[in-house]
Formats: structure tokens, sequence, C-alpha cells
């Protein structure tokens, strides 16, 4: 019997081209030995600037920078942690909405 797997991905085109995935097997009942697990990554497909750093360490990179990084998280709270992390992402997207909305209001003529 083959396991089960959710897949998911967006690419984002911009002045850089960003594409954004997944894969889990959802919960297992458990921690990491149970073998669940929730893997992302953010990949650079043109142009998308982006570093690394690891316990405060810069990771080590090929010029010109980093083309790829993907998380593994293991276990079924570290699955839950990550989605109640999400809707900080979520807080940063309206924030920016609500700033760039700001902006163009103070910049239109009275």
């Amino acid at each position: 019997m083959s396991e089960e797997k959710l897949t998911g991905s967006i690419t984002v085109n911009s002045a850089c081209i960003t594409a954004f995935s997944f894969q889990t097997n959802g919960y297992q009942g458990g921690d990491a030995g149970h073998g669940g697990y929730l893997q992302i990554a953010i990949e650079d497909l043109a142009g998308t600037m982006m570093n690394a750093v690891l316990d405060n360490e810069p990771m080590p990179q090929s010029a010109p920078g980093i083309n790829k990084i993907t998380i593994r998280f293991l276990g079924d709270c570290e699955m839950q942690n990550v989605a109640e992390g999400q809707k900080l992402f979520d807080k940063i997207d309206s924030g920016m909405s609500l700033a760039l909305l700001n902006l163009a209001r103070r910049a239109l003529p009275v």
C-alpha cells in the first residue's frame, strides 16, 4: 500500500518569479517517529533574491545566491505549529496591503 501525500504549489510572477510548494502525508498520530511530515519549499525561478541563516550562521551558498530553500517539519505537533504560524503571514499581507493603500491615499491630490 502506497503512502498518500498531499501536495500543492503556486508560482508568483512579478519583477521576479518565485515558486512556493508543500508536501505532506498529514497527521500520523504522534511525534516524528510516527512518520508525519510537512515539507515547504521556496524556489527562485527568475530573479528572486534570497538568503538563509541557520542557527545565526549564514549557510554556504553559491553565486549569485540561494536558488531553493526547503524545510521539513517532522511530527503532528510540529505541523500544527506551522499551521498556527501561517496566521502571521496572513497578517503581514494584510498589513502590507493597508500600508500601500495609505501611501496611495497620501499621494493623491486633495
